[in-house]
C-alpha cells in the first residue's frame, strides 16, 4: 500500500473518531425532550440567598456553610431541609409548557402570587413564579425566564412549604455538643449535677468532684443540645402558662469562648406523649420537645462517674512506667510509636500493653479503704499531665487507687488477668 494511501486512511480513521467523540458527548433525543421540559435552563451551582414573596414571605441567607432563616423570624435553618428544596428546585419539570403568547395576567402570573428568587455566590439570579390553577389540571401555573407552564403539586408544595419546616429542630443550634465547656443541670433552683471540659477531658464538678465517663458527659450536653423540637409554639405564648417564667428544670451551659446559654424545661404540654415546653436564650420562639428523646437528664449523677482506670489519653502518653518485680519502662516515640525502653525488637509488646492497660475499666467504685498488698505501681508522663496508679490484691481480687481520686476501683476478674498478664508479658525479656 503507497505511502499516500496510508496517510489519508489515518486521517480518515481520525476524523471517524473525532465524530464519534462528540457525538457521544451530544445529548439523546430523549434527553433534550426531558431538558426542554425543566423549569430552569441553568441553575447556580453554589447558591447563598433564597427569597419567596407572596402570602407565606421567607428569605433564607447562607453564611459560614450553614443557612439561616433571616425573614419573618431570625432563626438557624436546617441545612437537609434547605437543601432539598433547591435540589427539587433545580431538577423541577413541568407537567405540560404553555405555547408563546398566552396572557401571563391571565395565568395569575402578573403579579405571581408566589414568587422565588435564587442567588448564586457569583451574583447569577434566576426567578421562579406561581400563578392561577388551572381548571381542569392538578398544580399551578408558573413561569421561569422564557418558559410558562404548569407544574404539579409535589413542585408546588415544596415551593410553598412553610417558615417553620425550615427552621433548625436542634433545640439549641447552631450550637453543636463539642462548643460545651461546661454544663449544670438545675432544678428547683438546685444544681443537681455540673460537669466541666478541662484539656479535652470531662470531669464532674457537682455533687462530687472525679472524672467523668466520656461518652456519658457528651450525650448529658448532647441530650439538650441537639434536644429534637416536635413543634414550634406561638413566640408571644405566655411564659408563665408554659412554665418558663420561673422553670422548675433548667440547663446551664458555657461555651468555649465564654457565652452563657440557658435552656429552660417547662410545664408538660401533652403528658400522653411526654411533650413539655422549652426554651432556649440563644434562640427566639418556645417550642415543644419530648422528654422520651433525652437519656441522661435526671438520671442518678453517679452515672456519669468514669469507671476508666487509667485517666483519658494514655495511649497518648510520652512515658510509662511500670513497677512490679521489676521495673519496665515504655516510650512513645515519634519515629515508631510504642517502645520498651533499652530493649530492642519489642515494639508489638510495648503496644499491646498500652492498648491492654489503657482499656482497662473498674467493675465498681468503692470508697478508699483496705486494699490488700501491693502489686503493682505505674505511672503516666506526659506534657500536661502525670497519673500515678498502686494496684493491690487480695483474695484474688485486684483494686486500683489512681493518685488523685477518692475512690476505689474494682477490677472484674477478666480485667485482673489481663493487668496481670500485661505485666509478666513485658518483664519477660526477649533474648
Amino acid at each position: 500500500m503507497k505511502r499516500s494511501t496510508l496517510v489519508l486512511l489515518g486521517i480518515v480513521v481520525v476524523l471517524a473518531l473525532v465524530i464519534f467523540l462528540w457525538e457521544k458527548k451530544q445529548p439523546s433525543t430523549g434527553q433534550i425532550e426531558k431538558d426542554a421540559d425543566k423549569l430552569f435552563a441553568s441553575f447556580p451551582e453554589k447558591v447563598d440567598k433564597i427569597e419567596r414573596t407572596g402570602s407565606d414571605p421567607v428569605v433564607l441567607q447562607k453564611a459560614g456553610g450553614d443557612w439561616r432563616l433571616k425573614s419573618p423570624i431570625e432563626d438557624p435553618a436546617d441545612n437537609s431541609s434547605v437543601e432539598g428544596f433547591l435540589e427539587v428546585l433545580k431538577g423541577a419539570q413541568a407537567s405540560r409548557m404553555i405555547e408563546k403568547g398566552a396572557s401571563p395576567a391571565s395565568l395569575g402570573l402578573v403579579p405571581a402570587k408566589t414568587q422565588v428568587t435564587i442567588r448564586g455566590e457569583k451574583g447569577e439570579k434566576i426567578l421562579l413564579g406561581l400563578g392561577d390553577k388551572p381548571p381542569l389540571e392538578d398544580g399551578l401555573y408558573f413561569a421561569a425566564g422564557e418558559k410558562t407552564g404548569i407544574v404539579g403539586e409535589y413542585i408546588v408544595d415544596t415551593i410553598k412549604k412553610c417558615v417553620n419546616d425550615f427552621r433548625s429542630r436542634e433545640l439549641a443550634a447552631p450550637l453543636k455538643p463539642e462548643d460545651i465547656k461546661s454544663a449544670a443541670y438545675v432544678k428547683n433552683g438546685r444544681t443537681e449535677v455540673s460537669i466541666e471540659k478541662r484539656n479535652g477531658a470531662w470531669f464532674v464538678t457537682k455533687p462530687y468532684e472525679d472524672e467523668a465517663d466520656t461518652n456519658k458527659a457528651y450525650q448529658f450536653v448532647e441530650d439538650i443540645i441537639l434536644w429534637p423540637v416536635m413543634t414550634f409554639e406561638d413566640d408571644m405564648a405566655d411564659l408563665s402558662f408554659a412554665g418558663l417564667f420561673a422553670p422548675d428544670e433548667k440547663m446551664e451551659m458555657t461555651t468555649m469562648d465564654g457565652a452563657k446559654v440557658t435552656v429552660s424545661i417547662g410545664h408538660m404540654k401533652d403528658v400522653e406523649k411526654n411533650l413539655c415546653y422549652v426554651s432556649t436564650s440563644n434562640r427566639k420562639g418556645l417550642f415543644a420537645a419530648s422528654k422520651n428523646s433525652v437519656r441522661m437528664l435526671g438520671k442518678d449523677p453517679e452515672e456519669l462517674r468514669s469507671l476508666s482506670v487509667f485517666s483519658p489519653g494514655l495511649y497518648n502518653a510520652d512515658k510509662v512506667e511500670i513497677t512490679s518485680k521489676s521495673k519496665v519502662v515504655l516510650e512513645n516515640t515519634k519515629e515508631k510509636g510504642w517502645q520498651v525502653a533499652g530493649q530492642k525488637g519489642r515494639e508489638e509488646d510495648a503496644r499491646t500493653a498500652i492498648y491492654s492497660l489503657s482499656g482497662l475499666q473498674a467493675e465498681t467504685l468503692l470508697p478508699e479503704g483496705p486494699k490488700g498488698s501491693l502489686l503493682a505501681e505505674m505511672t503516666a508522663n506526659s506534657k500536661d499531665e502525670k497519673s500515678a496508679i498502686r494496684f493491690y490484691e487480695e483474695s484474688g481480687t485486684i483494686y486500683a487507687a489512681r493518685e488523685g481520686r477518692r475512690s476505689l476501683a474494682r477490677l472484674s476478674k477478666d480485667d485482673g488477668e489481663r493487668l496481670k498478664a500485661s505485666i509478666l508479658a513485658l518483664e519477660v525479656k526477649k533474648k
